[in-house]
């Protein structure tokens, strides 16, 4: 069993004072569990990425006439098979 998280406290786009967009905060959290028999050549892995499936923006770009942001990427879930030969 494994797992990890990540914090990014808030952050200005622009030097401070002049009004810019702030990014907020975010905390995410990932996992995995793997089964692997003490005898054997084989194990199966679950993992699961954003387990909380948080909506965090990871930048922003503002402009004249443009204010982008790019968004983080949802939960993922998914699973792996390995075999050593």
């Amino acid at each position: 069993m494994e797992g990890d998280y990540s914090y990014r406290g808030a952050q200005d786009t622009v030097p401070r004072g002049t009004g810019g967009y702030l990014l907020p905060s975010y905390f995410l959290m990932n996992g995995s569990v793997t089964f692997r028999p003490v005898k054997g050549p084989w194990s199966v892995t679950a993992y699961a990425t954003n387990i909380l499936n948080r909506d965090y923006i990871v930048s922003r770009t503002l402009a004249t006439t443009v204010n982008m942001g790019i968004s983080g990427q949802p939960r993922f879930v998914g699973g792996r098979f390995a075999y050593n030969f």
